[in-house]
Protein backbone atom coordinates (compact mmCIF):
# COMPACT_ATOMS: atom_id res chain seq x y z
CA UNK A 1 0.00 0.00 0.00
CA UNK A 2 1.06 3.56 -0.60
CA UNK A 3 0.49 6.32 1.91
CA UNK A 4 0.96 10.06 2.06
CA UNK A 5 1.21 11.71 5.46
CA UNK A 6 -0.14 15.23 5.80
CA UNK A 7 0.02 17.92 8.47
CA UNK A 8 -3.47 19.33 8.90
CA UNK A 9 -2.34 22.53 10.57
CA UNK A 10 -5.74 24.19 10.92
CA UNK A 11 -7.30 21.08 12.50
CA UNK A 12 -4.23 20.17 14.61
CA UNK A 13 -3.90 16.61 13.29
CA UNK A 14 -1.73 14.27 11.24
CA UNK A 15 -3.60 12.57 8.39
CA UNK A 16 -2.76 9.42 6.48
CA UNK A 17 -3.92 9.32 2.87
CA UNK A 18 -4.21 5.77 1.53
CA UNK A 19 -3.78 6.17 -2.22
CA UNK A 20 -4.84 2.60 -2.98
CA UNK A 21 -8.12 2.73 -1.03
CA UNK A 22 -8.67 6.47 -1.59
CA UNK A 23 -9.20 7.00 2.15
CA UNK A 24 -8.08 9.69 4.57
CA UNK A 25 -7.59 8.70 8.20
CA UNK A 26 -6.59 10.71 11.25
CA UNK A 27 -3.41 9.18 12.66
CA UNK A 28 -3.20 11.43 15.68
CA UNK A 29 -4.82 14.64 16.93
CA UNK A 30 -8.18 15.69 18.34
CA UNK A 31 -8.94 18.68 16.14
CA UNK A 32 -8.34 21.03 19.08
CA UNK A 33 -5.16 23.02 19.59
CA UNK A 34 -3.08 21.83 22.50
CA UNK A 35 -0.04 23.12 24.33
CA UNK A 36 1.51 19.78 25.35
CA UNK A 37 5.30 19.81 25.23
CA UNK A 38 5.90 16.12 25.98
CA UNK A 39 3.49 13.96 23.95
CA UNK A 40 3.22 10.19 24.55
CA UNK A 41 -0.58 10.15 24.90
CA UNK A 42 -3.09 7.91 23.14
CA UNK A 43 -3.74 9.11 19.57
CA UNK A 44 -7.41 9.87 20.30
CA UNK A 45 -6.56 12.29 23.12
CA UNK A 46 -3.20 13.72 22.00
CA UNK A 47 -3.72 17.40 21.22
CA UNK A 48 -1.29 18.88 18.71
CA UNK A 49 -0.20 22.47 18.34
CA UNK A 50 -0.29 23.52 14.69
CA UNK A 51 1.70 20.74 13.00
CA UNK A 52 3.40 22.59 10.16
CA UNK A 53 5.78 20.29 8.29
CA UNK A 54 6.55 16.60 8.14
CA UNK A 55 9.39 14.36 6.97
CA UNK A 56 9.77 10.57 7.00
CA UNK A 57 12.99 9.44 8.66
CA UNK A 58 12.27 5.79 7.88
CA UNK A 59 9.22 3.52 7.50
CA UNK A 60 8.41 3.78 11.18
CA UNK A 61 9.24 7.37 12.14
CA UNK A 62 7.97 10.77 11.06
CA UNK A 63 9.39 14.07 12.29
CA UNK A 64 6.83 16.83 12.65
CA UNK A 65 7.49 20.54 13.17
CA UNK A 66 5.00 21.86 15.74
CA UNK A 67 4.66 25.54 14.97
CA UNK A 68 2.55 26.29 18.05
CA UNK A 69 5.09 25.10 20.62
CA UNK A 70 8.21 25.58 18.46
CA UNK A 71 9.32 21.96 18.77
CA UNK A 72 10.13 19.02 16.55
CA UNK A 73 8.25 15.87 17.52
CA UNK A 74 8.95 12.29 16.47
CA UNK A 75 5.93 10.10 15.66
CA UNK A 76 6.45 6.35 15.90
CA UNK A 77 4.03 4.85 13.36
CA UNK A 78 4.16 1.39 14.98
CA UNK A 79 3.05 2.59 18.40
CA UNK A 80 1.33 5.80 17.18
CA UNK A 81 3.06 7.72 19.96
CA UNK A 82 4.62 11.16 19.81
CA UNK A 83 7.76 12.17 21.60
CA UNK A 84 9.01 15.71 22.00
CA UNK A 85 12.33 14.43 23.29
CA UNK A 86 13.92 14.77 19.86
CA UNK A 87 14.16 18.52 20.40
CA UNK A 88 16.12 17.93 23.63
CA UNK A 89 18.64 15.86 21.67
CA UNK A 90 19.05 18.65 19.09
CA UNK A 91 19.55 21.29 21.78
CA UNK A 92 22.19 19.13 23.52
CA UNK A 93 24.05 18.73 20.21
CA UNK A 94 24.11 22.50 19.63
CA UNK A 95 25.48 23.36 23.10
Amino acid sequence: MHFIYLCDTKNHAIREINITKKEVLTVIGTGEKGFDREGNKDPEVQKLSSPWDIVAVNRDTLLIAMAGVHQIWALNLKTVRFSALFIDFLIEQML
